[in-house]
């Protein structure tokens, strides 16, 4: 409510404010201004009339909340309009109450206020906290900011701007001085500030005559940082802390930002009794111990949490305050009372901060009080626990941590169960992180030690999974013996189409003979080999279909179905079931494919798995199951496996989700902008699960030319012909040329596209050539809009040349449309709108056409096909054009071109703008 007040003194004090606009203002708000009388001061000049107090109601009851919170909506909006917009912004959102959330959930879904932003600034360490309680009801409106720490060249800009030096005052000195003080600040902005004003009140920065002197090495020896924060954070309450609530707060500080009160306790009582000789202060009990946290919470400095045991500190500097007061000398010998209190506990939580806690006390600890292969399987502990949280990196520092406490090699003597299983498991999370050699290395240890052959087949999957990621083809002779050896699958060399045809016949005997139902129903998998035998020749089948080897990929999709068939289903029957649906669909079994693509989507349901459902949905999708269903009614289903993939760190699952979902999420007329806020953010995501190593995934080549088309369709740049090159932030064209064939379509399938959409008919045409006689061009979604573009562009150059060959063109790309896609949803509007581009080549009149074209149009606004309807208009105007309508039409260019700013298309729009600027 201080906000509101603030807002209207400033209101009160703005040049624009005029009796009209305080009248204007006491109407929109109405009675809704006398609920907040008592809330918001110098509210009285925008009342209409006198408020009596005592008929408002208590903000407490649910009713009277209801009235406040439209009231306090009402005020914003009455407050704001577009010529004087309204920014509020409040600060530490984490430590708002209920009633304030509830009010600002009401901001974030209200939509009557249209001339405010409302700017919301929490901690990092809050994010999904906030993001899930908070944000969730306007995830779809909300741009998310990110504020970093300062890097060492921002803090030496910043030290100049606070001294006020000129350009001239560029010493190395400085240099030096702005570098200590990174290491001692870490970059945080506040910290900086609070040390630079630390060093100048006391003296260890003077300026003189324009020139500021300093010692280097007196300040080094300080330890201003924990003075500033001491004097300026925690201020008199820190000086008035009793020195028993001090030292009990040090080691909170040191366990974290949340605590409990009794593990503390007892760490601390144990660590001033190891101190007890240096020391003649009594050692607390636990009642003073709780008495003196619940003192701390009354001076503002803890919080009590729901949990009558847990505390968290006020706010995170206070802990860095507390923190900062330890010495060095003891802060490890605290890490080690710490870890050893944790260890009583039993939940997998504080064994992971126990493992934090004594692995941090370990260098120092030169008595070795903690045993090295204990704390080796605490770390193991800890690393499981990591990555059930999805924190693969701090899972891969822990099995790091445990296996450099073995010893050397003669850990495969001593503890050989041990480090056998933390190498496989840091195999794993060094693949998900990105380090593909530390990946490989470990896990070829695991390979050449493993001792029986449930420890080398996941060894064997990983192979498989580490070549396929990477670009490295998959069934190279060295994996060919290996499967030969472990798995007894022994793939011929050379396959040949007859191979492939016996296979076939097999299978397809088998599916006319059983129903869905009784296929459902066979049994499970009991066979670790047969399990992993069918796991791997997934992977091997996806290597063989990217790699455009099709006779191998077929051949082992249904040795896979046979496999399964014979021995039982798994979670993995469903990938071979579905790439069985796509060998169907590219022989033209149609009705077989879709068939296939359902059952595969139950089969996963009955045995779902993270790290092969998404996968399968988006193969589905994209192959099979776009003929009867609505693209955008599959986006959902795509968007569940997505955030499995996630969760899990499946590189090859999470790209399968986002080739998919980015693509439909285009070509349904999703907004431009949100799309790419969309796309960044998940994109951002896989990022972090590597560390920012996905450069080493070769399989995220396919995602790149969609972000990198959107990205472009929204820049503001003059020379259009720069926007038909994909390369950008995103990607570089030059290193995705060459990669495999697939990569290669979506790649020029993009820049055919967008020089459609600026006319440059000639190079489209030339692209859609080289690219009609691949699978994705015929047997998936894709050959909707490439028959639609491919033919579009036809008719353009035809009508432009006259040549026959174009409309030879045109007309085959319907053919093809009809022929394979006339039952399919998806495929009415590309084909509705080529067969209007025929039908104005015939000697039909003027307002026969007018009329189709406005049927489809309308058609699309229904639909919300925004990018379509876009094309829509725009063919209109020209067909009508063509015939003559030249004033009638020009409402047309008019809709076309708003349909830019509707779609977010900003370059289009600035294009038309500029080419068709005398209609527009």
């Amino acid at each position: 409510m201080t906000a509101f007040s603030d807002l209207c003194d400033l209101m009160l004090q703005a040049e624009h404010f005029n009796p009209t606009r305080q009248t204007a203002i006491q109407k929109e708000l109405g009675d809704d201004g006398r609920i907040l009388f008592k809330s918001v001061t110098n509210i009285s000049p925008f009342l209409e009339k006198p408020t009596i107090l005592e008929n408002n109601r208590d903000t407490k009851e649910e009713s009277g909340f209801a009235m406040f919170k439209v009231a306090c909506e009402n005020f914003v909006r009455a407050m704001s309009c577009k010529d004087h917009p309204v920014i509020i912004f409040l600060d530490d959102v984490q430590w708002a109450d209920k009633g304030s959330q509830d009010l600002m959930r009401w901001f974030l879904k209200s939509t009557k206020i249209e001339s405010a932003m409302l700017i919301l600034s929490f901690r990092d360490k809050e994010v999904d906290k906030i993001k899930d309680s908070l944000l969730a009801v306007a995830k779809d409106r909300l741009l998310d900011i990110e504020v970093h720490n300062l890097d060492p060249e921002e803090v030496y800009q910043f030290l100049r701007v606070k001294l006020q030096l000129s350009k001239e005052d560029n010493n190395t000195e400085l240099h030096h001085l702005s570098t200590l003080i990174f290491r001692k600040t870490d970059g945080n902005p506040f910290l900086v500030l609070q040390f630079i004003d630390s060093l100048r009140e006391n003296k260890l920065i003077v300026k003189r005559q324009g020139k500021c002197k300093f010692n280097l090495d007196h300040i080094k020896q300080s330890t201003m940082v924990s003075d500033a924060l001491a004097n300026n954070l925690v201020s008199q309450k820190l000086k008035q802390c009793d020195a028993k609530l001090i030292q009990l707060l040090q080691v909170a500080s040191l366990f974290g930002y949340r605590f409990s009160a009794s593990i503390i306790a007892d760490a601390t009582i144990e660590f001033m009794k190891q101190s007890v000789g240096r020391s003649t202060e009594p050692l607390p009990e636990k009642p003073t111990v709780n008495a003196l946290l619940e003192n701390a919470v009354n001076e503002n400095i803890l919080e009590s949490l729901s949990s009558c045991d847990m505390y968290q500190f006020s706010h995170d500097k206070i802990q860095a305050a507390f923190l900062g007061l330890i010495e060095e000398s003891t802060k490890w010998k605290m890490h080690l009372v710490i870890g050893q209190r944790l260890l009583n506990e039993t939940n997998e939580a504080a064994g992971y901060h126990a493992a934090l806690h004594l692995n941090a006390s370990r260098k120092y600890d030169t008595n070795q009080t903690v045993d090295c292969i204990e704390l080796s399987k605490l770390n193991l502990q800890a690393a499981k626990y990591c990555e059930s949280r999805s924190d693969f990196s701090k899972s891969a520092s822990f099995l790091r941590q445990g296996l450099s406490l073995l010893d050397g090699n003669e850990k495969w003597t001593k503890n050989y169960d041990l480090a056998i299983e933390m190498t496989r498991l840091l195999a794993t999370m060094e693949f998900i992180v990105g380090n593909i050699q530390a990946s490989m290395y470990a896990n070829q240890q695991v390979l050449f030690r493993a001792k029986s052959s449930l420890l080398r087949y996941p060894t064997i999957f990983l192979e498989a999974e580490l070549a396929l990621a990477t670009g490295q083809p998959v069934l190279v002779p060295r994996f060919r013996k290996i499967l030969a050896k472990n798995l007894e699958i022994r793939i011929p060399r050379y396959i040949t189409p007859l191979n492939v045809f016996l296979k076939l016949e097999r299978v397809r005997k088998y599916f006319r003979k059983y129903t869905d139902n009784y296929i459902l129903s066979l049994p499970r998998i009991t066979d670790n080999k047969i399990f992993t035998t069918v796991r791997v020749l997934v992977t091997v089948a996806s290597d063989c279909l990217i790699r455009d080897n099709e006779i191998a990929g077929a051949y082992i999709v249904l040795l896979n179905v046979i496999l399964s068939f014979s021995y039982g289903l798994c979670e993995y029957t469903s990938a071979a079931i579905v790439y069985y649906g796509i060998l169907e669909s590219m022989i033209g079994n149609k009705a077989t494919a879709y068939r296939l693509g359902e059952l595969s989507l139950k089969m996963n349901s009955a045995y779902p798995a993270k790290d092969v459902g998404g996968g399968v949905s988006a193969f589905a999708s994209l192959y099979i199951l776009y003929r009867e269903h609505y693209l955008k009614h599959l986006l959902t289903l795509c968007s569940s496996k997505l955030a499995d993939a996630l969760a899990i760190g499946d590189h090859l699952c999470i790209v399968s989700c986002l080739f998919f979902q980015f693509n439909a999420q285009l070509w349904t007329g999703e907004n431009l902008k949100s799309l790419e806020a969309s796309m960044l953010h998940v994109y951002a995501r896989a990022k972090d699960l590597c560390s920012d190593q996905l450069h080493q995934f070769s399989s995220y080549v396919f995602i790149l030319p969609t972000m990198q088309l959107v990205i472009n369709l929204q820049k503001r740049d003059e020379d259009w012909k720069d926007l038909t090159v994909l390369s950008g932030a995103i990607m570089d064209e030059g290193e995705g040329l060459k990669k495999n064939g697939q990569a290669l379509w979506i790649i020029n399938f993009c820049k055919m596209y967008i020089q459609h959409l600026f006319e440059f008919y000639e190079e489209a045409y030339g692209i859609s050539r080289g690219l009609c006689d691949d699978s994705l061009a015929t047997e998936s979604y894709f050959a909707l809009p490439f028959h639609f573009l491919r033919g579009i562009t036809a008719y353009r150059l035809y009508h432009s040349t006259c040549k026959p060959k174009y409309i030879r063109t045109a007309r085959k790309c319907i053919k093809s449309l009809k022929k394979h896609h006339s039952a399919c949803p998806n495929a009415t509007p590309y084909l509705r709108l080529l067969e209007i581009e025929e039908l104005s080549m015939s000697r039909c009149d003027a307002d026969t056409l007018e009329v189709a074209c406005t049927e489809i149009i309308d058609i699309l606004a229904e639909e919300g096909l925004s990018n379509l309807e876009g094309f829509a208009n725009e063919q209109a105007y020209k067909i009508l054009k063509r015939h003559g309508r030249f004033d009638s039409n020009k409402y047309l260019k008019q809709a076309a071109h708003a349909y830019g700013n509707k779609w977010g298309a900003l370059a289009k729009y600035e294009w038309m703008r500029y080419i068709h600027q005398p209609i527009l």
